[in-house]
């Protein structure tokens, strides 16, 4: 019953898909997050951003899978603080 706030870096993963981390999902304070499902080909394919007040990670947590998506912060961001 604690919440950290960690800080990551311009492309560094928060979430790898396909994980199992079904007690922690995250909420973004500050920065920019990218979501990233794997394509057709295998490759990355991004399917959306996360904004500051955004929660992710939850679906994992909500229906004990595994992670169905990457998250990174983007590129263009500055580090992002997230809640876990």
């Amino acid at each position: 019953p604690y919440a950290r706030l960690l800080e990551f870096q311009p492309n560094e993963t928060i979430i790898e898909r396909g994980t199992w981390e079904t007690s922690i999902f995250y909420v973004l304070v500050d920065g920019k997050l990218e979501a990233f499902i794997q394509g057709q080909a295998g490759e990355d394919r991004k399917v959306g951003e996360i904004t500051p007040g955004k929660s992710f990670g939850e679906m994992a947590v909500l229906a004990g899978t595994q992670r169905t998506a990457t998250v990174k912060v983007a590129a263009d961001s500055k580090r992002a603080e997230v809640l876990e």
